[in-house]
């Protein structure tokens, strides 16, 4: 009977008929039938039958000489020996530290002994006369003599010399642990089949614009166990692999891969012990103890990882207990205690009784606390508070808050003022209303702003949600970066919490006698979907971006011509249209396009011009600038081609992502399906000049794989046009730096760079 295992796993009624062999990359099983052969149209020669494939096995073990190779190893003998010799080691420290514990205990046993019969002294508990010859020596002597002042110098010596033996003790035990890494890194090497470089696409946070927002960033592990994180194919962060380490931490937020480091030591089974330090931009601001089972124990300084902790740090200052938060903490900004609490002793890190916490975001622009109760289940009951302090001033003030249920659901129930997901400084917005049992908003809910000249709220927007929560009727609307730049409003009305008819989208400049004016809108079916002529904002609509989208909506989708307009931020400029382009019936872009930068604004007038098909841009795409004079006309100074696919080809001149009017920075190279190859150039060109002037650049691979090597001189993140700062130096193969770097820097009136400082990288 033929066995199920002789047939084909992807063609069930088909016999394999032999091996699959190439060690290329195709996901294709190894045992193959004849229809995988024409399927995957493989190769005859990379195919062998099943008695060819264990002859083939043969004849190579033969020319390797596998049986006398492995019978003249010595790594049986060699391991066999070492376990022994452990066994023997074990043995001797074990004997050396039970011996060097019976001497520490005798020499503590005779000091105690020593230091009472000086005590009786001093206690007046002793009678001479009843004393012993040899005591009676001992108190001569010490009235006569210098006894007590040669015990108090022997005792001063001791300490001396136990912490010295203490330090070697630490050494040793520290070697021992460098001992046990090296071994398992020797296990992992010699079970490792094949290392290959591993790359992870992750995604973490970043701050910008006062807010939390989500990237994509890349690790890559390297053979050697380093690390090299990177977003948009820029080196953000290097890490050596630390001996010992075993689990894979990543950081996510990108402040934090720029700026913070670690300092500690690993133990068995990669858990960290003893003593870790956190340090930003080198200086030590945080850290603990673990013990020997990698759990935190005693007092740490903690940073709370959503918190953006340069000069904004909020730390977290209290005691674990085998991993478990424990008793009192408090939270640190700016080292002043503002917050904190205590954590129950019999729930795991379970928060109880009262606490003031930081709003997540809190910082400079944002001094947000919530203060009120925890009760046993760590859930808030009962009322909290909200409470707010102005940059400029020092004390908080109460600007909000309401209750929870008492039931432990942490349910809001009753009235509420609650504050903007994106509260700050320039965006004081709260939303006041009543929440019904079942914790919905009912009811009349007011949204008001701060309006800094009467220095007080005022309305500016609400609407009502009906029994079940649903808006309805009449409502004004903040746009959901609505800030002192950007006091956008949209106006209309709900059914059953859908947008329907018409609604309008107002906007006031931040001067303080401008008042709210239609610049756009549109309409909504009954199914709260747009339809007809519309005008919209940009998403990054503000006063210094004021651009707005023209044209039609067909069933949701955007049909036929689409125009783009600017307004200048000049009181008594007018809308201008500076681009736009076509859809087609599903929505796609097609023909020529006149697009906007992402970041366009006044100072960063920036088009991109060339055509869509069916979506993709193809062809010969032209970058365009425009200087901050009304006066001035755009002006093309990038650019290049897409291919079929929308892959960038050829040579192109690209602007960096810090270009403006002040910071006018290009690159120039070529790119092959979309990466970048070979040399590619960074020039700068001055406020005020015409022609741009070659200051950094260098070479990627010409695999693809879009690696820096060799010579390069790139500019400082922080590029600043009155000291422009590069950094020379060299990369490997693998993109890593090595070697020695050299800061340069070049004044905004100078011609030539000298050297700052230097950093030298390991190979």
């Amino acid at each position: 009977m033929i066995q199920s295992n002789n047939y084909c796993l992807i063609h069930p009624n088909f016999l394999v008929g032999g091996i699959y062999k190439s060690q290329h990359s195709l996901k294709i099983q190894r045992k193959i039938c004849l229809e995988c052969i024409l399927k995957f149209k493989i190769p005859p020669e990379q195919v062998l039958a099943k008695q060819d494939f264990i002859q083939s096995l043969l004849q190579k073990s033969q020319q390797l000489n596998m049986v006398s190779e492995i019978s003249k190893s010595e790594s049986q003998y060699i391991l066999k020996k070492f376990l022994s010799k452990l066994d023997d080691i074990k043995k001797e420290i074990t004997l050396i530290f039970e011996n060097i514990k019976e001497s520490i205990q005798t020499i503590q046993e005779y000091e105690k002994m020593m230091d009472n019969q000086y005590l009786k002294i001093v206690n007046q508990d002793l009678n001479p006369f009843e004393c012993s010859d040899t005591y009676l020596d001992f108190l001569v002597n010490f009235l006569e003599g210098n006894i007590f002042e040669q015990e108090i110098s022997k005792k001063k010596k001791l300490v001396s010399q136990i912490r010295k033996i203490e330090a070697v003790l630490e050494k040793l035990v520290s070697n021992m642990y460098n001992t046990n890494h090296l071994i398992e890194k020797i296990g992992e090497d010699f079970f490792q089949i094949s290392n290959k470089e591993t790359i992870f696409h992750l995604e973490g946070i970043e701050n910008g614009n006062k807010q939390l927002k989500k990237i994509q960033f890349d690790v890559t592990i390297s053979q050697n166990g380093n690390k090299v994180y990177k977003k948009d194919g820029q080196i953000i962060r290097e890490e050596k692999q630390k001996l010992g380490a075993k689990k894979e931490e990543f950081i996510y937020n990108l402040e934090q891969m720029k700026y913070l480091e670690f300092e500690g030591q690993y133990g068995v089974k990669g858990y960290k012990i003893k003593t870790w330090k956190y340090l930003w931009k080198g200086k030590h601001i945080g850290g603990g103890n673990y013990n020997i089972m990698g759990q935190k124990e005693g007092k740490w300084i903690e940073f709370n990882t959503n918190n953006k902790i340069s000069e904004n740090k909020v730390l977290e200052i209290g005691c674990y207990s085998q991993g478990k938060k424990t008793g009192l903490w408090f939270l640190s900004w700016n080292n002043l205690q503002i917050g904190g609490g205590s954590y129950n002793q019999e729930r795991e890190n379970k928060k109880i009784g009262n606490w003031i916490e930081l709003d997540e975001l809190f910082n400079y622009d944002k001094q947000v606390t919530y203060s009120g109760e925890y009760n046993i289940e760590g859930m808030k009951v009962g009322r909290w508070d909200i409470t707010y302090c102005k940059f400029n001033e020092k004390e908080f003030q109460q600007i909000g808050g309401g209750s929870y249920d008492q039931e432990g659901n942490q349910k809001k129930i009753g009235k509420w003022i609650e504050l903007d997901k994106m509260f700050n400084y320039d965006k004081q917005v709260t939303y006041s209303g009543e929440y019904n049992k079942q914790q919905m908003k009912v009811g009349r809910w007011d949204i008001s702003y701060y309006k800094y000249k009467e220095k007080e709220f005022h309305q500016i927007g609400g609407g009502l949600y009906d029994q079940e929560g649903e808006k309805i009727g009449k409502w004004v609307e903040l746009d959901e970066r609505f800030c002192n730049p950007k006091q956008v409003t949209y106006g209309g009305e709900y059914k059953k919490g859908i947008k329907v008819g018409k609604w309008e989208i107002c906007f006031k400049g931040f001067e303080s006698n401008s008042e709210y004016q239609q610049i756009g809108g549109g309409s909504y079916d009954e199914e709260g979907e747009k339809i007809g002529k519309w005008v919209e904002l940009d998403e990054s609509f503000c006063n210094p971006k004021q651009v707005t989208y023209s044209g039609e909506y067909k069933k949701v989708i955007k049909e036929g011509r689409w125009d783009i307009w600017f307004k200048g931020t000049n009181r008594n400029s007018e809308y201008q249209q500076i681009g736009g382009g076509s859809y087609d019936q599903e929505g796609e872009k097609i023909g020529e396009w006149i697009e906007l930068d992402e970041k366009f604004c006044n100072p960063k007038q920036i088009t991109y011009v060339g055509e869509y098909k069916k979506g993709i841009k193809v062809g010969r795409w032209n970058i365009c600038f425009k200087g901050t004079d009304q006066n001035s006309e755009y002006q093309q100074i990038g650019g290049g081609q897409y291919n079929q696919e929308q892959e960038k080809i050829g040579e192109w001149i690209e602007l960096s992502q810090m270009f403006c009017y002040q910071k006018q920075i290009i690159f120039n190279g070529e790119y092959k399906k979309n990466k970048k190859i070979g040399r590619w150039n960074i020039m700068y060109c001055k406020e005020g000049d015409k022609e741009y002037q070659s200051i950094g650049g260098g070479s990627y691979d010409q695999e693809g794989d879009q690696k820096k090597i060799g010579q390069w001189d790139e500019l400082d993140e922080m590029f600043d046009v009155f000291k422009i700062v590069i950094y020379s130096g060299q990369y490997n193969v693998n993109s890593i730096k090595i070697g020695k770097w050299i800061k340069r820097i070049r004044e905004y009136y100078e011609v030539e760079f000298y050297n700052h400082d230097e950093k030298i990288y390991d190979n």
